[in-house]
């Protein structure tokens, strides 16, 4: 179990206390750590939501829980210079010194009102989280994308694999969430798409919505992704016929 996987785990505990397994006593040395590793990580995520609740308004409780990984869902906001913060308080030192993350763990609680997204050391650093309030959201993109692959197993022995991931989008207001989820995400989303009334209420599509046009040609990954690769093909088709061109100038009118 890697680090990033404890964060995960520690967060399924979060989503059902009742069903945490009790640890063996015969603990190997690495089971043990890992133990210390996900007791703390629960402890402090329990810490993070009692903080977090100051904030919910009147019968606001929460309802469930995503986790997000740099090792299984995006990195495009959370690596590299986009990944990079200041760690100055004992607690975020503490944190980053124990986990070795910076942005990488990220959290977005869903409520019976709203939807509360955080990078986890950033809250823990300076409060920082964003608010998304269902009433505000009009379409959630929840679109399934699966992907074949043939995985090695032995000399001359490939097999057939498949990959599915979704791909969660909405704006809020003025704010615009995306990320990547892993199968076992995405059902966990289904699952609190039925469970939270208001989040229920909201329609799932498989396109992108925005407020605005310019808002959907920035914000909007896909759409994004298509135009720069079709503006890929286009320069380099034009880049092939240009050297076409010179070559038959240069053979017919030397």
């Amino acid at each position: 179990m890697t680090i990033r996987n404890i964060f995960k785990q520690s967060i399924s505990d979060l989503n059902k206390p009742n069903e945490k397994q009790m640890p063996k006593e015969d603990l190997t040395s690495n089971e043990k750590k890992q133990l210390f590793l996900r007791t703390k990580m629960y402890v402090i995520l329990q810490e993070i939501m009692e903080e977090l609740s100051q904030n919910f308004e009147e019968n606001e409780a929460i309802a469930g829980y995503l986790a997000f990984s740099n090792e299984e869902n995006s990195t495009s906001g959370t690596m590299g210079w986009a990944g990079m913060m200041q760690v100055t308080t004992p607690r975020g030192r503490d944190y980053l010194n124990t986990f070795h993350e910076l942005r990488g763990h990220r959290l977005l609680v869903f409520t019976n009102k709203k939807m509360y997204f955080m990078v986890v050391l950033e809250f823990i650093e300076k409060n920082l989280f964003y608010t998304y309030d269902y009433n505000t959201i009009k379409k959630i993109k929840f679109k399934k994308s699966q992907t074949s692959y043939r995985e090695w197993r032995s000399i001359g022995r490939f097999e057939k694999e498949e990959s599915i991931h979704y791909t969660l989008d909405f704006q809020a207001g003025n704010r615009i969430f995306t990320e990547i989820l892993t199968e076992k995400d995405g059902e966990a989303f289904l699952e609190l798409h039925e469970k939270i009334p208001a989040l229920n209420a909201i329609e799932l599509t498989n396109k992108a919505t925005r407020n605005s046009f310019l808002s959907y040609v920035f914000s909007n990954i896909n759409f994004s992704v298509k135009t720069v690769t079709i503006l890929s093909w286009l320069f380099f088709g034009a880049l092939f016929l240009y050297f076409v061109y010179v070559a038959m100038m240069i053979y017919f009118y030397p």
